[in-house]
């Protein structure tokens, strides 16, 4: 047997050899992050991510237990919760989407029950938005037709308008609904859906699809995937002009999946920092446009400032011009489209009437693409929650008392 004995020099030279393998391949490692590799995002503590992989196991729950909207056509489901605004008022945007939100977790609370939206008034959701996937929620004509097929009897269609905080929290709903011999129930004012996970009658169905494990704000981004995230084709094209300042995408990508090509960050979302403001009030755009600097040279780093600013009304749109000047990149929704929102009434064609209120409803979802947003209202409130972003709502709140 031979014997090979090795040099303290060679010893040291192979340690030094390993030494420098293993940090390459660190080295490597941290480009792939970087580059936004599987890799990265299956060992990633980022928070956001966490999150994100929490809200996407419950989607993925429903979309394979929910399946109460898979009824013949010629019959209505045993019971069916419609969400119904066909004649104002009905709320702002963001109040109908809270509203919509809380009537599709009531259906989806009580075992075997269908939901749909039922919004005519003064646009149709279908108008801007699809379900995804199809079959999650019972289209509006779907909804009209089961509503003709059953409107005839005076019981087979009931009107509730006690869906409150308390009722949501504790009424055994499908054995009032038994009782009256109700199969579509017409809601519009609820309470907040997550007093829903309060109640004991309805915890056990919630559970089963883990919702228990999210947050109030949660539970809204989890609707918001099924009902109003995916734009309709129309919706699409006219936001395809704003696609970079989204972050480089039109709606969220099909998979579920953080290791999925199409959830990778993209080019822009990698190079670019957008600040999001909705604004009010004119006499607080100096005192917003500073804070929006100061966040960009904050937080931004080596990634080029943008600033999406959303207002009310024309005067603090154009406030917040003069105040940002070329301190910011500004982008905004086209001039051509009026500041409108939903509880204003209009009469003409559909196609006018989308144009007509598409700002609103144009600006929100740009902003729940945002990396940052400023404001303290419901409008910007809501779309931080679906953006999973800090929402800086002292500097809206210091900027109102300085303006007073």
């Amino acid at each position: 047997m031979v014997t090979i004995t090795l040099s303290r020099p060679f010893k040291i030279l192979s340690a030094v050899s390993i030494f420098l393998c293993v940090l390459l391949l660190l080295h490597h490692t941290r480009e792939s992050g970087d580059n936004n590799t599987p890799f990265q995002h299956v060992t990633s503590n980022d928070v956001r991510l966490q999150k994100q992989h929490k809200i996407n196991r419950v989607i993925a729950h429903l979309r394979t237990k929910y399946v109460a909207n898979r009824t013949p056509y010629e019959d209505a489901p045993p019971l069916m919760i419609l969400y119904s605004c066909n004649k104002l008022p009905c709320g702002t945007w963001v109040q109908r989407l809270k509203d919509i939100t809380s009537a599709f977790y009531l259906g989806v609370s009580l075992d075997g029950t269908a939901y749909a939206v039922d919004m005519t008034a003064p646009i149709r959701m279908d108008w801007f938005f699809e379900i995804d996937p199809a079959g999650s929620s019972m289209t509006t004509d779907q909804a009209h037709h089961y509503l003709q097929l059953h409107g005839a009897s005076k019981t087979s269609v009931a009107v509730d308008g006690s869906l409150d905080n308390a009722s949501l929290a504790s009424k055994d709903f499908k054995a009032v609904y038994q009782k009256e011999g109700a199969r579509i129930v017409q809601a519009q004012k609820l309470g907040d859906w997550h007093q829903i996970s309060q109640n004991p009658i309805l915890f056990k169905t919630l559970k089963s699809y883990d919702l228990q494990t999210l947050t109030e704000q949660e539970w809204f981004v989890v609707a918001r995937r099924f009902l109003f995230a995916k734009p309709s084709g129309w919706f699409r094209q006219v936001l395809e002009p704003y696609q970079s300042i989204m972050g480089g995408r039109v709606g969220p990508p099909r998979s579920l999946s953080l290791n999925d090509p199409d959830t990778r960050l993209t080019q822009e979302e990698r190079t670019l920092y957008r600040i999001g403001v909705h604004i009010t009030d004119p006499s607080q755009a100096h005192c917003l446009a500073k804070y929006a600097d100061l966040v960009c040279k904050k937080q931004a780093g080596e990634r080029k400032c943008y600033l999406f600013v959303s207002a009310s009304h024309p005067d603090a749109m154009q406030a917040m011009r003069q105040a940002i000047g070329d301190k910011l990149t500004i982008r905004t929704v086209d001039a051509t489209y009026e500041y409108n929102d939903l509880d204003k009434p209009f009469s003409g064609s559909e196609d006018d009437a989308k144009v007509y209120y598409a700002r609103v409803i144009m600006d929100w979802t740009i902003l729940t693409t945002m990396d940052h947003l400023i404001g303290a209202d419901d409008f910007i409130e809501t779309a931080a929650w679906v953006a999973q972003v800090p929402l800086d709502r002292e500097a809206e709140e210091e900027c109102q008392a300085a303006a007073n």
